[in-house]
């Protein structure tokens, strides 16, 4: 009776561990549920909020308000200064993020290209996710009024919106990026603005070169051949006297020009198929435009 009694408790305590375990396996997401697949690399968007410009000059935007990179990186833009901070989330803190986006609330069963209502003037928010071998993008307008009937579609995409732009991560620093894009506009305004600080940088030559992206002023003299990029310490000491993507009114040899300087994000510097490393915009010829160095950007 005890050799029967004593078998009977040691076989009770291995079934309890076996439960023990099965329930830490659950916790972690990787046990009743199975992770949902993502490349997990440095510069790989997962889910990204990237807000198109509206009646506004200039009609192009290259600073998203939320992106989530495949190695756990998260960089937020700030609704308050519009500076960007970042914090790295661990991977089960980005499988929480992918189960709400693409389980809960069903981002790849959506079937239309836009959802929302249109406003004058206002510009739309591209949200994108690359997940479980699958990417998509979809605009999202502005959110119809409470109260009215939606779809459970629209319900969905604008509870991913209002989930991500709520997110509150821990540990959140600064984001200090190895360079920055510098967009050159010639200008017509008539007031003298500051001389240009930089002589090895010439402004005629990088708007030359950005000039397809945009109605320009004055027609272009070249083809388009890419955004220029700044590097290293004088790239830090851009951002610091011209943050927020602000534009900025400088002359050069007597021609005036609006600049402005958006800090490199990480997916600028991963290496597309054609070999070129390239900055995302959105607006006016959206979509990712290659890097071009020249005097004065120093090196990556």
């Amino acid at each position: 009776m005890k050799h029967t009694t004593s078998a009977f408790l040691t076989l009770l305590a291995l079934l309890l561990l076996a439960l023990s375990g099965c329930g830490a396996i659950d916790a972690q997401g990787s046990g009743g549920s199975s992770s949902i697949p993502y490349i997990n690399k440095q510069g790989v968007i997962l889910i990204q909020l990237f807000n198109e410009p509206g009646f506004v000059y200039p009609p192009i935007n290259a600073v998203p308000t939320w992106t989530l990179y495949g190695d756990g990186t998260l960089i937020i833009r700030s609704s308050a200064d519009n500076l960007l901070q970042q914090t790295h989330l661990s991977p089960p803190e980005v499988q929480q993020l992918l189960d709400v986006v693409v389980r809960q609330d069903s981002f790849f069963s959506s079937t239309r290209p836009s959802y929302g209502v249109a406003a004058p003037d206002a510009g739309a928010t591209l949200l994108t996710v690359n997940a479980q071998k699958q990417s998509k993008t979809v605009r999202l307008l502005r959110e119809p009024p409470t109260g009215r009937p939606v779809d459970s579609e629209t319900q969905h995409v604008f509870a991913i919106e209002n989930y991500l732009l709520h997110y509150q991560p821990k540990q959140l620093q600064p984001y200090v990026p190895i360079g920055v894009a510098l967009l050159a506009l010639p200008s017509s305004l008539r007031n003298r603005p500051l001389a240009w600080p930089y002589n090895d940088i010439s402004l005629s030559q990088v708007a030359a070169q950005e000039c397809g992206y945009l109605t320009q002023q004055t027609p272009c003299t070249q083809q388009t051949s890419g955004m220029f990029p700044v590097y290293g310490q004088r790239s830090q000491d851009m951002l610091a006297r011209w943050p927020a993507s602000r534009p900025v009114s400088f002359a050069q040899n007597n021609v005036n020009y609006t600049i402005i300087v958006w800090p490199l994000l990480p997916d600028a510097l991963v290496k597309q198929p054609d070999g070129t490393q390239g900055i995302l915009l959105t607006g006016a010829n959206a979509g990712r435009k290659p890097l071009v160095s020249g005097p004065g950007s120093g090196t990556p």
